[in-house]
C-alpha cells in the first residue's frame, strides 16, 4: 500500500500550487488572504466568495502531512490572513456570499466556518482574531437547518461542535444535542443522507469527512456509527468497478469522491471495516496518477473548497499502511436497494458488473471486462424546453423480476437559465432586501 501513499504525495504536490495561486499573497494589499482570484485579481466578480476561504485550512493540512509540521513563516502568515479576511467578510451585512452579494447562503456559512473553527482549535489562529465572525456564524447555524442537502447540514453541525469546545458561551450543549439528533435523522437505513430526495456518493463522502470531524470534536460514538453506515453504502456502490463516483446515477450528478473520511477507517481496530475502507480507496484512487482520473477535471475553485483539504489530510493516513494487514474484499452478489432504487448486478466471476439507478429513469452503467458503457436516458428538445428522463423523482414505478427491470414514469421538463445584466441587477436588489429568502426562488 506504500504505492498508494506515494501516489497521494504526487497528486498533492500538483494540487498545492493550484491552491496557492488562488490566494492574494500581497501582505500590503487590502485583499491579502482572499482566496477568490476572480475577485482580487481578475476583477470579474464584485465580491469575494467566502466559501473559498477554506483554502487557508487546506494549506495547513498540506504541511501537516509530515512527521512534524513545518510551515514557513510566509505560508503561516497567509493562513492567518485567510482567517482574518474571513472574519472581515463574515461580519458584513448580508454575509456568507458564494454566488452573489448579500446571499446569506448556507453552504458558504457552514463550510467556511468549519474551516476557520478548525484553525482556531488547532491553535493556528487566535480565537480573538476571528471571534466576532465566529459569533455571527454560530447564531446563524443555530437557527437555520438545511434538510435538502445533508452534507451542508452536517458540515454546519461539525462547525458548531468545534466552536462549542473553545466558545461554549456561544454554543450550548442542549441546542447542539437537539440539532445533532435532527441532523442524523437525515440518514436513511441504507446508510446514505438525503441530497435533494436521493443519495449522492460524492456529497456522501463530504458528509463522511464531516462526521469524522464531529467524532473528533465530541468523542460521541453515534457520529462514528453514522460514518460506518456511510462507508458501507459507498463500499457497496463503488464495488462494481467504476473507478470514480457514479456520476449521473447520483441524485446530483457528482463525479468525485473525497478520500479523507474513507481513509480514516484505516485507523480503526476492526479488520472488516478497515478492509472495506481500503477496498474503496483502491477501487477509486489506485489510478490517481493516470490522466483520466476525475481529480484532473476538478476546477481550482473546488480545490479551495472541501476537496483540497480532504486530499491533503488523507496522505498521512496512508503512510504506515502495510499490505499484509489488509485483505481486499469484493461484493459478489446482486442487491436491490429499496429506499434508493439502486440495483447492483454482478456476474459470478465478475466478468461484468452493472449499476441501475431506477429512480433516475433507469439510467445505468455497465462494466464488462474493464470496458464501460453507460445509458443516461432520453433527452427530447421541443421549442425552448428540454425534456429528460434522468431526473431523480418519486414518481418512477419499478418492477424487478429474475431477468428484467422495468422502470416506468414521465419525462421532466427543464429550461436553461441564461444570465444577463438585468437579471443580476434584480437579484442584487432582492438579495440586499430579503437575504436568504431569495434562495428558494
Amino acid at each position: 500500500m506504500r504505492n498508494l501513499y506515494k501516489k497521494f504525495q504526487f497528486i498533492n504536490s500538483i494540487l498545492l500550487p493550484r491552491v496557492l495561486t488562488q490566494a492574494c499573497r500581497d501582505k500590503f494589499s487590502s485583499s491579502y488572504g482572499s482566496f477568490d482570484r476572480n475577485w482580487w485579481h481578475y476583477k470579474i466578480r464584485d465580491f469575494s466568495s467566502i466559501i473559498l476561504q477554506q483554502g487557508g485550512y487546506s494549506l495547513y493540512c498540506y504541511f501537516d502531512n509530515e512527521d512534524e509540521i513545518n510551515i514557513n513563516k510566509s505560508i503561516l502568515n497567509l493562513i492567518k490572513a485567510s482567517a482574518s479576511f474571513w472574519n472581515s467578510q463574515a461580519t458584513k451585512y448580508g454575509a456568507f456570499e458564494e454566488y452573489y452579494p448579500w446571499e446569506k447562503g448556507y453552504p458558504p456559512l457552514a463550510f467556511s466556518t468549519l474551516a476557520i473553527a478548525k484553525l482556531v482549535d488547532l491553535n493556528v489562529v487566535k480565537k480573538d482574531q476571528v471571534y466576532s465572525g465566529i459569533k455571527v456564524a454560530s447564531l446563524q447555524l443555530l437557527k437555520r437547518f438545511e434538510s435538502k442537502a445533508s452534507n451542508q447540514q452536517i458540515a454546519g453541525l461539525a462547525a458548531l461542535s468545534i466552536i462549542k469546545k473553545f466558545a461554549p458561551e456561544i454554543v450550548n450543549n442542549r441546542n447542539f444535542i437537539e440539532i445533532s439528533t435532527k441532523s442524523l435523522n437525515l440518514q436513511t437505513e441504507e446508510g446514505w443522507f438525503f441530497e435533494y430526495e436521493g443519495p449522492d456518493l460524492g456529497y456522501l463522502s463530504v458528509t463522511l469527512d464531516c462526521l469524522w470531524d464531529l467524532f473528533d470534536a465530541t468523542g460521541d460514538e453515534k457520529f462514528l456509527k453514522s460514518a460506518t453506515r456511510c462507508l458501507d453504502f459507498i463500499y457497496k456502490l463503488s464495488s462494481f468497478g467504476n473507478k470514480t463516483s457514479i456520476g449521473v446515477l447520483n441524485s446530483r450528478n457528482t463525479d468525485y469522491i473525497t478520500p479523507y473520511g474513507i481513509a480514516r477507517f484505516l485507523t480503526q481496530s476492526e479488520k472488516s471495516i478497515k478492509d472495506k475502507a481500503l477496498t474503496v480507496l483502491i477501487n477509486i484512487f489506485s489510478d490517481i496518477d493516470k490522466k483520466n482520473h476525475f481529480i484532473y477535471a476538478i476546477d481550482d475553485r473546488y480545490l479551495c473548497h472541501y476537496i483540497g483539504h480532504s486530499f491533503f489530510r488523507t496522505t498521512k493516513l496512508l503512510k504506515n499502511l502495510s499490505k499484509d494487514e489488509i485483505d481486499l474484499i469484493r461484493f459478489k452478489k446482486d442487491i436491490f436497494f429499496d429506499k434508493s432504487g439502486y440495483f447492483l448486478l454482478t456476474s459470478n466471476k465478475r466478468e461484468y458488473t452493472s449499476l441501475v439507478s431506477s429512480k433516475k429513469g433507469g439510467s445505468l452503467t455497465i462494466n464488462f471486462n474493464g470496458k464501460k458503457c453507460s445509458d443516461f436516458g432520453w433527452i427530447l428538445l421541443k421549442n425552448n424546453n428540454v425534456y429528460v428522463s434522468n431526473w431523480w423523482a418519486k414518481f418512477w414505478e419499478i418492477e424487478i423480476k429474475s431477468n428484467f427491470i422495468k422502470v416506468e414514469g414521465f419525462l421532466t421538463s427543464h429550461k436553461e437559465t441564461i444570465s444577463s445584466p438585468i437579471k443580476h441587477i434584480c437579484l442584487r436588489i432582492l438579495s440586499f432586501l430579503f437575504g436568504e429568502k431569495v434562495i428558494p426562488i
